[in-house]
């Protein structure tokens, strides 16, 4: 609406665009009827940030373990990958081969659990196509700047909404293949509300981490001492694939969050859009 916005393509660069690409490549998907809308106890940019961090899974969700919808938490020690996009836009997590793909796909069919990590959908040829290799490796979650997270392998998506200093409203949507049988639909429909949204696990598991740490937060001892930022800090080598995506390969890290704060203040700093275009932080360098 604001003339002197950039164009969409423009401001979604190659990142914004390769986590859009992780729906569109699931094939002839359509959005299921409603949307799922609740508020939590937190700050907006708190369940932001909760989008790129991979190191919470293995802790935080035994809780989903222990209710026996999910046998493990699939998301052992792997090499990670860190897409940075201009003006905020992210992708962060596990780095997944072929190799890899067809080995989660052998085991999900020989598991009885809820949670199917089955992720060949994306060495089918129309898929690869669009994704490329690069994208095709991306397990991680894509973030579009400033609060869309593209989530659990381009089935859903969810928005995180300011109601205010310390309470954001979720919404929820779930997108599934248009030709999915009535039976395959309810399980997948069954799958995504019992996931994420306000029935999910480990969405449950999340949003107490969110309310119970904005509590800490307020507490008398907290504010006398800063936050710790530095996870990985100074090892982020960027580099630049052939497709024009600025990654690093890294562990564990924290590269996305402080890539979205880093964006966050250009934001705040710049007056208009004019300001933003010329003065945004492009991915380079060392983080």
């Amino acid at each position: 609406m604001d003339p002197d916005a950039p164009a969409l393509d423009d401001f979604l660069g190659e990142v914004g665009k390769l986590g859009l690409t992780t729906i569109a490549a699931h094939g002839d998907i359509a959005v299921v009827d409603g949307v799922q809308k609740y508020r939590m106890a937190c700050n907006w940019k708190l369940a932001v940030d909760n989008i790129y961090d991979w190191y919470h899974p293995p802790i935080t969700h035994v809780s989903a373990l222990g209710s026996g919808y999910v046998s493990k938490v699939p998301w052992g020690p792997m090499d990670h990958v860190v897409s940075l996009g201009e003006y905020g836009h992210a992708i962060s997590g596990p780095r997944m081969d072929r190799e890899m793909r067809a080995s989660g796909a052998k085991e999900a069919a020989s598991s009885d659990c809820e949670l199917r990590e089955d992720e060949t959908w994306r060495d089918r040829p129309d898929a690869f196509a669009q994704l490329g290799e690069f994208g095709a490796e991306q397990r991680g979650h894509p973030g579009i700047f400033p609060n869309l997270w593209v989530a659990s392998s381009g089935t859903q998506l969810s928005l995180r909404l300011p109601r205010g200093p310390e309470s954001t409203e979720i919404w929820w949507f779930t997108l599934l293949d248009k030709n999915l049988s009535p039976e395959e639909r309810a399980e997948a429909v069954s799958r995504a509300n019992h996931f994420f949204g306000p029935a999910g696990l480990f969405e449950q598991d999340d949003g107490e981490n969110w309310d119970q740490g904005t509590r800490a937060s307020r507490g008398l001892i907290s504010k006398r001492y800063p936050m710790n930022f530095a996870m990985n800090l100074g090892h982020g080598v960027i580099k630049q694939h052939p497709s024009g995506v600025a990654h690093i390969d890294a562990p564990l890290n924290e590269h996305a969050q402080l890539w979205t704060y880093r964006a966050w203040a250009d934001w705040m700093a710049a007056r208009d859009w004019a300001e933003l275009k010329r003065n945004h932080a492009v991915p380079s360098g060392v983080m």
